[in-house]
Protein backbone atom coordinates (compact mmCIF):
# COMPACT_ATOMS: atom_id res chain seq x y z
CA UNK A 1 0.00 0.00 0.00
CA UNK A 2 1.32 3.47 -0.88
CA UNK A 3 0.40 6.87 0.43
CA UNK A 4 1.16 10.28 -1.00
CA UNK A 5 1.82 12.91 1.64
CA UNK A 6 2.16 16.51 0.53
CA UNK A 7 3.84 19.01 2.82
CA UNK A 8 3.06 22.70 2.43
CA UNK A 9 5.20 25.06 4.51
CA UNK A 10 3.22 27.72 6.35
CA UNK A 11 6.36 29.66 7.28
CA UNK A 12 10.12 29.55 6.78
CA UNK A 13 11.71 26.16 7.43
CA UNK A 14 15.12 24.65 7.95
CA UNK A 15 15.91 21.00 7.31
CA UNK A 16 19.13 20.19 9.09
CA UNK A 17 21.68 17.71 7.88
CA UNK A 18 25.16 16.43 8.59
CA UNK A 19 26.90 19.71 7.74
CA UNK A 20 27.12 21.89 10.82
CA UNK A 21 28.93 25.06 11.79
CA UNK A 22 32.21 23.15 12.07
CA UNK A 23 33.97 21.15 14.73
CA UNK A 24 36.97 23.41 15.16
CA UNK A 25 37.98 26.95 14.25
CA UNK A 26 39.85 25.84 11.13
CA UNK A 27 36.70 24.35 9.56
CA UNK A 28 34.17 26.69 11.18
CA UNK A 29 31.57 28.06 8.80
CA UNK A 30 28.83 30.52 9.73
CA UNK A 31 26.74 29.84 6.64
CA UNK A 32 24.64 26.70 6.88
CA UNK A 33 22.09 25.86 4.21
CA UNK A 34 18.92 23.92 4.67
CA UNK A 35 18.66 20.55 3.01
CA UNK A 36 16.17 20.41 0.14
CA UNK A 37 14.22 17.60 1.78
CA UNK A 38 13.72 16.62 5.44
CA UNK A 39 15.46 13.61 6.92
CA UNK A 40 13.50 10.39 7.30
CA UNK A 41 13.24 10.78 11.08
CA UNK A 42 11.70 14.24 10.63
CA UNK A 43 9.00 12.82 8.39
CA UNK A 44 8.28 9.99 10.82
CA UNK A 45 8.02 12.47 13.69
CA UNK A 46 5.59 14.66 11.73
CA UNK A 47 3.44 11.64 10.87
CA UNK A 48 3.42 10.48 14.49
CA UNK A 49 2.46 13.96 15.71
CA UNK A 50 -0.35 14.26 13.16
CA UNK A 51 -1.77 10.82 14.00
CA UNK A 52 -1.89 11.67 17.69
CA UNK A 53 -3.29 15.15 17.08
CA UNK A 54 -6.02 13.87 14.74
CA UNK A 55 -7.10 11.36 17.38
CA UNK A 56 -7.09 13.98 20.19
CA UNK A 57 -4.34 12.17 22.07
CA UNK A 58 -1.92 15.06 22.68
CA UNK A 59 -1.83 16.76 26.06
CA UNK A 60 0.24 19.74 27.08
CA UNK A 61 1.05 18.30 30.50
CA UNK A 62 1.79 14.82 29.06
CA UNK A 63 -0.25 13.21 31.82
CA UNK A 64 -1.65 10.15 30.01
CA UNK A 65 -3.71 7.27 31.33
CA UNK A 66 -2.70 3.68 30.58
CA UNK A 67 -5.57 3.38 28.10
CA UNK A 68 -4.42 6.50 26.27
CA UNK A 69 -0.86 5.19 26.09
CA UNK A 70 -2.07 1.86 24.68
CA UNK A 71 -4.14 3.68 22.04
CA UNK A 72 -1.20 5.96 21.18
CA UNK A 73 1.11 2.98 20.76
CA UNK A 74 -1.40 1.17 18.54
CA UNK A 75 -1.56 4.20 16.24
CA UNK A 76 2.16 4.78 15.83
CA UNK A 77 3.67 1.30 15.85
Amino acid sequence: MRYLIKLTPVDQFFFGGNITFGENKATQNYLVRSEKYPQQTTLLGMLRYQLLKTNSLLKIDRNYTKDELVKMKSLIV
